[in-house]
């Protein structure tokens, strides 16, 4: 739902759309790895085998926002 929301948000303002992804995606993290934790503990095996695949995914998509940085204002 987080990312959901993210998207729709950059879609709908240009300005702050770098800002917004940078913490949805941050936030989404934080949520998968309480979900791994919370998984590991007593989940079946799909449900671990979902947040062990899509959590590198998405420090993978936070690494690539920080790394592209903003290139706004330069040429």
């Amino acid at each position: 739902m987080v990312l959901a929301y993210g998207a729709i948000a950059v879609l709908r303002s240009a300005r702050r759309a770098r800002t917004t992804a940078l913490a949805t995606t941050g936030f989404a993290i934080l949520g998968f790895v309480v979900g791994l934790n919370i998984t590991a503990r007593g989940g079946d095996v799909p449900d671990l085998v979902y947040h062990a695949i899509m959590l590198p995914m998405l420090i993978f998509g936070l690494v690539l926002l920080v790394r592209t940085g903003s290139t706004q204002g330069q040429r």
